[in-house]
């Protein structure tokens, strides 16, 4: 079974979606980053997105399409998967491939994959615990303007729920 933390992640809110111009995104698995170019097509009523990446030493080129939903402060533009979906994350396997959403690449969350009750709850906790170390790794400052950034106040939201 495939994690999705094991898989490169593409976000919506890494691309410039105002402008045609050419732009260079970055790509994210497990702390490392990796470029991704692309494009938008404005031409008439169909958005898409045509990126270019380096997958298995090999360019690929993919086109996806892109979503823009009305909201009241503004649009919000999503990735139009080719199964249908609306989504804001895509994934490429590590064995390389396009960008597809986490029911197309059939991913699974880390977490999901442990029984909770299997030696008392034990491994549950061990994974929980090395996820609120991977999250403290990233934060930068504890405190802006005198009041905990969003990140501490998550890690500390997450510490409590998790009992760890």
């Amino acid at each position: 079974m495939l994690k999705i933390e094991q898989c490169r992640k593409l976000n919506i809110s890494s691309l410039d979606t105002n402008d045609g111009c050419s732009h260079i995104a970055e790509a994210e698995c497990d702390g490392q980053k990796f470029p991704v170019a692309y494009a938008f097509d404005l031409n008439d009523d169909s958005r898409v997105v045509n990126i270019s990446f380096q997958s298995n030493n090999k360019i690929q080129k993919q086109t996806i399409a892109i979503e823009m939903v009305e909201l009241p402060l503004g649009d919000k533009a999503y990735f139009g998967c080719d199964c249908g979906k609306r989504c804001s994350i895509l994934y490429q396997k590590p064995d390389g491939g396009v960008f597809a959403c986490r029911e197309c690449h059939k991913l699974v969350y880390e977490v999901k994959t442990i029984n909770k009750n299997l030696m008392g709850g034990v491994l549950y906790k061990m994974n929980r615990l090395e996820c609120l170390l991977q999250k403290r790794k990233k934060i930068n400052h504890i405190f802006y303007d005198g009041k905990p950034t969003k990140k501490v106040a998550q890690f500390i939201h997450l510490r409590e729920k998790w009992c760890v």
